[in-house]
Order: C-alpha cells, then sequence, then structure tokens
C-alpha cells in the first residue's frame, strides 16, 4: 500500500477537496490546519467506482485520490466522493471497473 499511496499523493500533488471547494482548510488528523499540497499530510482514500454498497475497495490508482485527513478520516462526504469519482472517471476512461497497475 505504501507503493500505491505515493504514486497516488505524487499524481495529485494536492488534496482532492481543495479543487472541489476552494474554501476548504485542509486539517491533519489532530484538526491542525496545513497547506493543501503538504504532501507528507496527505492520504489515501479509496473511491468506489459507484455508489453504495455494492462496489468492492480497489488498491489500484484508478480509484484511489489523496485527500487531507479531515476528508478522509471518519467518512468521506458523499459530495466529494463523488466529484472524486467523476474526477477519476475522467482520467482512466479505460477502467470499466476492472484493476489496473500502477508500475
Amino acid at each position: 500500500m505504501g507503493e500505491l499511496r505515493a504514486y497516488v499523493i505524487a499524481r495529485d500533488r494536492f488534496c482532492l477537496g481543495q479543487l472541489f471547494d476552494p474554501t476548504h482548510v485542509c486539517r491533519d488528523k489532530w484538526g491542525d490546519p496545513h497547506r493543501p499540497d503538504d504532501l507528507e499530510e496527505l492520504t489515501l482514500e479509496h473511491v468506489p467506482s459507484v455508489h453504495g454498497s455494492e462496489d468492492v475497495r480497489r488498491d489500484d490508482e484508478a480509484h484511489c485520490v489523496a485527500l487531507c485527513s479531515s476528508l478522509n478520516v471518519g467518512g468521506t462526504p458523499a459530495t466529494v466522493r463523488a466529484f472524486a469519482r467523476a474526477r477519476l472517471r475522467e482520467k482512466y476512461p479505460e477502467c470499466s471497473g476492472r484493476r489496473i497497475g500502477h508500475g
């Protein structure tokens, strides 16, 4: 998982929450604010291909984004997850629910 996290965070380069809402304030796991591009503070969020519980968690870059802890820990808001899902579909249109590699 460490390699996938490093890849996704290097690809995204900042918290996706900042792109979704420019007024978003990124916060670490203790609630302290940090810059959206502080790569050391970003977390890996798994984004299901579809809304709901019928999708399985996939460990590949087509199903993961970088988020700050405040948006990831405790549950990602549905609006942010839908935004992330649409962004991933634009970036990986060839991925129709199948697993792809990042190496």
